[in-house]
């Protein structure tokens, strides 16, 4: 009997660990694609015009590609029969702020246009010569009133790629655990 609990801890065990290493290896995956400009193989649209100027004014700069800092993976429970649970993307270690920042890209919906980004705004376009052609986007209509921010899908299609690759990855890893290799 003593045995078989001990077998049992081993399997579990081993389980965990491998299911971690993929998680690792996704959040790395999840970041690389963020920094450029994509979840799964589906690109994010461009940033406007006052998008790109606010992201450190670089034309280059993919959209959400900040966003690669804050993704985590947790890996939870597993312990004596309770349910194991492993979470890559912007998990509860995400910081909270980061993680509204992510739901809400992912979500998409609209931004309320207070008096100070008005001015603000106003001040970068004022910054701008008579002759460029970025100048007209920072002075907005008296009755704009928001912005939209179109919906950025993130985890769902990065998880639709590597889905399989992930379970076949786990079973691996577990089956090389089991044998006592290291992974």
């Amino acid at each position: 009997m003593k045995n078989i609990s001990k077998n049992q801890k081993k399997v579990g065990k081993s389980y965990r660990t491998a299911a971690k290493v993929e998680g690792y290896r996704l959040r790395r995956a999840l970041m690389r694609d963020l920094a450029r400009g994509r979840a799964g193989n589906e690109s994010f649209g461009q940033l406007t015009t006052i998008g790109r100027y606010w992201s450190d004014r670089s034309k280059r700069r993919k959209p959400l590609a900040a966003l690669a800092r804050a993704v985590t993976y947790s890996a939870k429970g597993g312990y004596n029969g309770e349910k194991f649970e492993l979470a890559v993307g912007f998990t509860d270690r995400t910081g909270t702020a980061w993680r509204r920042i992510a739901m809400f890209q992912q979500r998409g919906g609209r931004v309320k246009i207070t008096s100070s980004t008005r001015r603000s705004l106003k001040r970068v376009g004022a910054g701008f010569s008579k002759r460029s052609r970025l100048r007209k986007y920072f002075f907005l209509r008296k009755t704009t009133t928001t912005f939209k921010v179109p919906a950025r899908p993130i985890i769902e299609p990065f998880w639709r790629v590597h889905e399989d690759e992930a379970w076949r990855n786990i079973r691996k890893n577990f089956r090389k655990k089991m044998k006592g290799q290291r992974i």
